[in-house]
């Protein structure tokens, strides 16, 4: 079986990176280098979390606290992208990363906060929590979000299946990245950092 392709793109970096793999994957984060099955899709999220702050971690970035809000909206939006068969930050009816960071509950209209998001999905060794880390950590746009040091929480949802047929098993994955300002002016002045995400597959 072949390593696959991927392709990242976002609307501020294109590229296309051929045969990412996670050879550098941590030993301590568990089952990072399993592909993610149902039944076994909360491990693939703790291992997810792992990696993401172990790469914060070498780089003298505090780690991320999940945030149950977060990851609720981000397992919903793995499956809605797997089920309705897209893949991209704003939905066929229109919703778009704002609508979703304030639909989870974890940010409001009346607060200021910053956000982020990161997709991907991939098929086979491309689907494992570490290579997609890796294939993040290799696009400078992905990257920047990782490691962007304004986040405080985030949530990643992992679920089985991909937006595309394909022949090999495969996952989708959804992280959100997101922080609340409460500074003195108490002004509500929200800025959405633009979605970043990584298709991968034979």
């Amino acid at each position: 079986m072949g390593v696959g392709r991927a392709l990242l793109f976002g609307s501020t970096f294109a590229g296309l990176l051929l045969g990412a793999t996670a050879a550098s994957a941590n030993a301590t984060c568990g089952d990072a280098r399993e592909i993610p099955a149902p039944g076994e899709l909360d491990d693939a999220v703790d291992a997810t979390v792992c990696e993401i702050n172990e790469e914060r971690a070498r780089r003298g970035r505090a780690p991320l606290r999940e945030n149950p809000s977060l990851a609720r909206a981000a397992t919903r939006y793995s499956r809605v992208m797997v089920a309705r068969r897209f893949f991209g930050h704003v939905t066929p009816w229109g919703e778009d990363l704002r609508d979703r960071l304030l639909g989870s509950g974890y940010v409001s209209r009346a607060e200021p906060w910053h956000g982020a998001e990161n997709l991907g999905w991939g098929t086979g060794a491309l689907s494992t929590p570490a290579a997609m880390v890796t294939g993040w950590m290799e696009s400078p746009g992905h990257r920047a979000n990782l490691l962007d040091g304004r986040w405080r929480r985030l949530g990643v949802g992992v679920v089985a299946g991909t937006p595309r047929r394909t022949r090999i098993a495969g996952a989708t994955y959804t992280l959100l990245l997101g922080s609340v300002d409460r500074g003195p002016s108490g002004r509500a002045t929200k800025h959405v950092m633009v979605g970043r995400k990584v298709r991968a597959g034979a």
